[in-house]
C-alpha cells in the first residue's frame, strides 16, 4: 500500500511538471510571431452580408471590432440599430500563418423591447501583409426559443483604426 501511494505521488508530480513545462509552448502557439501586432487592436470593417446560395447582397454596414490580447473580441455594429441588438462578445485565436478564427455572439430585441433571439457569427480571418484583414463568415440566426431560423454568409474587409479615421 505504501509503495502504491508513493508511485501515485511520483506520477502526479511528473504530470504536473510536464504540464508546467508545456504551458509556455502552448501559449506561444496561440500568438502571432514575436514583435507582430497580429490582429490585436481595433479595426474598422466593411461588412457585406450575402445570401449563401445566390451571393445576393442582403445588407452592408460598417462595424468596428476590438481584438484583445487575451483572445476576447468585442464588436459594435450600427445595424439594425443600437436599441435592437447588444454589442457582440466573443473569442478569437491564432491558427498560424497569419490566419485566425473568430466566434462572436449578440442578442437581438424587437421594437417593443422583447427578446427576439441571438446571432452567432463564425469567421476565418487572414491578416494580410499590408496590415489589413480579409474575413469570410457564416452567420447563424436563432429565435427567442433558441431554434436556428436563418443563416447567411458574410465577407469583411478591415483596416486598423488609428484614431485618424
Amino acid at each position: 500500500m505504501q509503495y502504491a501511494m508513493e508511485t501515485i505521488r511520483k506520477q502526479g508530480f511528473l504530470a504536473l511538471a510536464v504540464s508546467l513545462a508545456l504551458a509556455p509552448v502552448m501559449a506561444m502557439a496561440q500568438q502571432p510571431p514575436a514583435g507582430a501586432l497580429g490582429i490585436t487592436g481595433t479595426w474598422n470593417h466593411v461588412l457585406t452580408v450575402r445570401n449563401c446560395a445566390t451571393g445576393a447582397v442582403i445588407a452592408v454596414s460598417n462595424p468596428m471590432s476590438a481584438y484583445l490580447e487575451s483572445g476576447a473580441a468585442i464588436e459594435m455594429n450600427p445595424l439594425p440599430g443600437a436599441a435592437l441588438r447588444t454589442p457582440s462578445l466573443g473569442t478569437w485565436r491564432y491558427l498560424g500563418n497569419q490566419r485566425y478564427e473568430l466566434s462572436i455572439k449578440y442578442f437581438r430585441y424587437n421594437a417593443d423591447g422583447s427578446f427576439a433571439g441571438k446571432t452567432i457569427i463564425d469567421s476565418d480571418i487572414t491578416h494580410l501583409p499590408n496590415d489589413t484583414l480579409a474575413q469570410v463568415a457564416v452567420v447563424r440566426i436563432f429565435n427567442a426559443a433558441g431554434v436556428q431560423v436563418a443563416s447567411g454568409c458574410a465577407t469583411l474587409s478591415s483596416t486598423r483604426f488609428t484614431g485618424n479615421d
